[in-house]
């Protein structure tokens, strides 16, 4: 986190504070073929016709590109109340990821009584900018 405040007499950026963050998926991993089906094996059928799953699940999740405006949020399926609100915006705009950290160094100016210095009261969000080095 990075500060520039006039009223301190500032010309340029300076480090306020540095904080480690994690990644956390948006969208739970599902893998598909992890979903346990019943096989034509143990439905008394051969192998000669299992193709036939695969296609009908291609058709499938075709149908519901078509038929749906937006792709439905990604993951293993779940009901709606179990959906977060980010689910529900379209995949085109919905981020891969949040960005996680600890709010008392990204915006240290909110626990007053964690840091009590006088000048940090008058720095607020408009004084900062973030930057995230990934490594």
């Amino acid at each position: 986190v990075h500060f520039l405040h006039p009223k301190f007499g500032m010309k340029k950026h300076e480090i306020l504070s540095r904080a480690t963050a994690f990644l956390l998926n948006v969208d739970p991993f599902y893998d598909p073929a992890s979903v346990s089906t019943v096989s034509s094996a143990t439905a008394g059928g051969s192998d000669t016709y299992s193709h036939l799953d695969s296609n009908e699940q291609l058709r499938a999740s075709k149908r519901l590109r078509d038929n749906y405006a937006h792709e439905p949020a990604g993951g293993p399926p779940r009901h709606v109340k179990d959906l977060g609100w980010l689910e529900f915006c379209p995949a085109a705009y919905r981020p891969l990821v949040h960005c996680v950290a600890s709010s008392h160094v990204l915006a240290p100016w909110k626990w007053k009584n964690y840091y009590p210095q006088d000048w940090l009261s008058q720095v607020n969000e408009e004084h900062c900018s973030y930057s995230l080095e990934v490594y």
